[in-house]
């Protein structure tokens, strides 16, 4: 016991000071647990449900995703970089609109349009349940508004927590179901709840400690600041859709291609793949936001410096896990997984070679949102989402297997990445240099 504690006062002496690594090891601790609950789940689910009913949740995921870059119209990204409360309270009301607003039009287009849509991605089995991306959008909305009010307030615990609700809901929900034999509709519930879990911990403070700044909502503000950061719906909201449609439109055209099974065992590697990026990607990119926030107002040369230094770092990690994924792939999948997802093992060896810039890349993909760079980040999108159909669609054209096209996709990938870290690099120098001269002209 004495030697666990001298262990931990070893830890507190090493971090004090140094927020942003202290903040990173919360947020990823929480995240990382979340993450080893749906691994630990994995095996069970993957014998539960087949390929075909995991092409169902991912063509579901991946629609539903490009609708969430619209769900707030990108509002929340100016929560934590607002002025004062006041301000970023308005800000939030205008995001809880616009999810409010969206959801109903998704609802709308799903139910008068539900067979066609599922007729062009030949995924038949999801026409009954096309209607709950009206409930998704409403959930992944919601926790994404009330997550970067967190961010602003620095909650990093109630962040953490919320993550672990969230993967423990998941595959509550997914394991019970799949014992049940409800198919996919197991699947697309068990999402819904995990994105959703966490809103009531997060929100928590603005019902109760911080309800007075609720008053200082009102229609003059709220327009205000949607004047004030016009550029989040005008540019990043279709920015963020380019982005996610270059995540989501690989599995939606594979499935057009060479249907859902192929989807699903191709959605199921790249989760699989991705959960080095999970696990401690996405709490970096959340500490990042927000130190990188203050960061970019005060000193832009330490953001340039902490923007390099990560994405370094990251790289060596994510070269680690190819150097395990690329020999031992298949048959790791058919070990743990089951022999019916061994292709999705021959996937995940292309695919972790594209995961070392990505896994790079993406968490300080964030610096373009700080410094106010949404054109950058539009072009950089739409270059991802015009080599995305390039490769594709010149798969289709060839008739390539699936795997040569999962090839082509991940050596398009590649070049984005390595274009998206220069033109952070670029713009972070230029900002520096704004900076500079702004603080000699004083």
């Amino acid at each position: 016991m004495k030697l666990l504690e001298t262990a931990k006062q070893m830890l507190r002496n090493k971090l004090r000071g140094k927020s942003f690594l202290k903040n990173v090891l919360l947020l990823a601790g929480g995240t990382a647990l979340a993450q080893l609950i749906m691994i630990a789940a994995s095996p069970i689910i993957s014998r539960l449900f087949t390929p075909e009913d995991m092409g169902v949740l991912s063509i579901y995921v991946s629609i539903l995703g490009m609708i969430a870059a619209f769900a707030t119209l990108r509002f929340e990204l100016a929560i934590p970089i607002a002025d004062d409360d006041k301000d970023a309270i308005n800000v939030l009301v205008l995001s809880l609109v616009s999810i409010v607003l969206i959801s109903l039009v998704v609802l709308l287009l799903t139910i008068t349009l539900a067979e066609p849509i599922t007729n062009i991605l030949n995924a038949q089995p999801l026409r009954p349940f096309l209607w709950l991306l009206s409930v998704g959008t409403v959930g992944i909305g919601l926790y994404s508004a009330v997550l970067h009010w967190a961010i602003r307030k620095k909650a990093y615990k109630d962040i953490t927590k919320t993550k672990v609700n969230q993967g423990t809901a998941k595959v509550t929900v997914q394991i019970a179901s799949g014992f049940l034999g409800f198919g996919p509709i197991g699947l697309i519930l068990g999402e819904i709840l995990g994105q959703a879990f966490g809103v009531r911990v997060l929100s928590k403070p603005l019902l109760k400690q911080e309800r007075d700044l609720w008053k200082a909502v009102d229609f003059v503000s709220m327009k205000s600041m949607a004047y004030r950061y016009k550029k989040f719906p005008l540019v990043s909201s279709w920015s963020a859709l380019l982005n996610t449609a270059g995540f989501s439109l690989p599995i939606l055209l594979l499935s057009s291609l060479y249907g859902a099974e192929v989807a699903g065992s191709f959605g199921f590697s790249q989760r699989i793949v991705s959960l080095p990026l999970n696990l401690v990607g996405i709490a970096i990119s959340q500490v990042f936001f927000s130190e990188g926030a203050t960061l970019s107002k005060e000193d832009p040369a330490k953001l340039l410096e902490l923007t390099a230094t990560t994405a370094r770092k990251l790289f060596l990690l994510g070269l680690l896990v190819a150097a395990i994924l690329i020999p031992f792939g298949p048959w790791l999948f058919a070990f743990v997984f089951g022999d019916a997802w061994r292709e999705a093992g021959v996937y995940s060896q292309v695919l972790s070679i594209m995961l070392v810039t990505r896994f790079a890349v993406s968490p300080v993909s964030q610096a373009l949102s700080i410094i106010e760079k949404q054109g950058t980040q539009f072009l950089l999108d739409l270059l991802r989402l015009i080599l995305i159909l390039i490769a594709l669609f010149a798969s289709r054209m060839f008739n390539l297997s699936p795997v040569e096209a999962i090839i082509a996709y991940t050596v398009s990938m590649i070049v984005v990445y390595t274009v998206t870290y220069l033109a952070i690099i670029k713009a972070l120098k230029r900002k520096v240099g704004d900076f500079k001269i702004g603080e000699s002209g004083h």
